[in-house]
């Protein structure tokens, strides 16, 4: 039977648990020397590919088929907020540290992708009038709603992020990219001619631009996080599309560069072609999901996979349908990690009023 996408009402008990960022800062409770998610957009001739490392002391991981035409319910974060709903209008592919419908990152089948670094100093939005989601919340309701940069953009007017520590980094099919950031209180996009580094890791973004002229980084600063979105904008500038090694395996070169011993796993999506090619610390071999190959109307399985299954190429026949238990075990996994003194119950209850998203229409 296909999972059920949300009807959530006001979860008093759970507003402790949505406060808690377990589900929602997916490169956070780490020390400055690990935290170090990097994203990047390399130019391949006509195609843009997005690569992005995960980097972080928490390794399980998980891959979901999220489908179009959902009914969705986030949750607000402060008393007298409005939590957004809103109906899934693209199917995606989504990698999550956190549990099911809060992802760390992925592509849609409009060919948009966005992943999520930790910011310090991030400063959300104060209430107003929109509605509100939390951070991970927000990166679903992107995939879910959005085909492009512009309407990532125009989408700030229809929600408002209420609560995060990241900063994100999103391209669509045309090769538009931006770097979205939540400072002192306002939503900041840098994109178009203000986003001349198609790189970012934990610093804001204009301290990257700040330090783009600087000079070759030292072995002794490899793990420095600005250093290392300055390495990557250096090797994007180098590539040669004519050259020996492809795009999709110069993007690797790039993720392996800037990789440190956390890094969990590498991912590169091809925006175009609508792919997704990843590898994990636990099991190195590539696989790969054409977005094509999936089905993504919501009156079929949700589909579900590990991402540390020791599978290579083309993995989209291989995975899962949708299992309750396993992604309770991931989540209980999860919490008991970072936060040992949460009750399973509390994390069985978030994960019911999840289960329960309503199918809207079939297709």
């Amino acid at each position: 039977m296909p999972v059920r996408e949300a009807r959530c009402g006001r979860p008093s008990r759970l507003h402790v648990f949505c406060v808690l960022a377990i589900w929602l800062l997916p490169c956070a409770y780490l020390g400055p020397a690990t935290e170090a998610c990097t994203s990047f957009a390399l130019e391949d001739g006509d195609r843009t590919l997005l690569g992005t490392n995960f980097d972080n002391e928490f390794r399980p991981g998980m891959l979901y088929v999220n489908k179009r035409g959902v009914q969705k319910t986030g949750w607000a974060f402060g008393d007298g907020e409005k939590a957004a709903s809103w109906t899934s209008q693209y199917g995606s592919l989504t990698v999550h540290t956190a549990p099911y419908q809060f992802p760390w990152a992925g592509i849609n089948e409009a060919g948009l992708a966005i992943s999520t670094m930790q910011l310090h100093g991030t400063e959300a939005p104060p209430p107003d009038e929109r509605p509100s989601l939390l951070s991970a919340a927000w990166v679903q309701y992107i995939l879910d709603t959005c085909a492009t940069v512009d309407e990532i953009v125009a989408a700030d007017k229809q929600v408002r992020l209420s609560y995060g520590v990241d900063h994100y980094f999103a391209c669509d099919a045309t090769g538009e990219c931006v770097a979205i950031e939540f400072l002192k209180g306002k939503t900041v996009y840098h994109r178009q001619d203000g986003l001349p580094v198609r790189a970012l890791a934990n610093d804001p973004y204009a301290d990257v631009v700040a330090l783009r002229h600087r000079d070759a980084a030292k072995p002794e600063t490899r793990a420095s996080l600005v250093d290392r979105a300055t390495r990557a904008d250096r090797m994007l500038r180098s590539f040669d599309p004519n050259g020996r090694l492809s795009g999709q395996k110069y993007a690797f070169r790039i993720l392996k560069e800037v990789a440190s011993d956390s890094t969990t796993w590498s991912l590169v999506f091809d925006l175009k072609a609508k792919v997704m090619v990843f590898r994990t610390h636990k099991h190195a071999r590539l696989r790969r999901i054409d977005l094509d190959d999936l089905d993504f109307s919501c009156g079929t399985p949700v589909k579900m996979h590990d991402m540390h299954a020791k599978r290579s190429g083309d993995i989209a026949g291989k995975l899962e349908d949708y299992s309750s238990d396993r992604t309770l075990r991931h989540a209980l996994e999860a919490v008991r990690f970072h936060m040992p003194d949460m009750s399973d119950e509390t994390v069985r209850e978030m994960l019911s009023l999840i289960e329960g998203y309503d199918c809207r229409k079939t297709d």
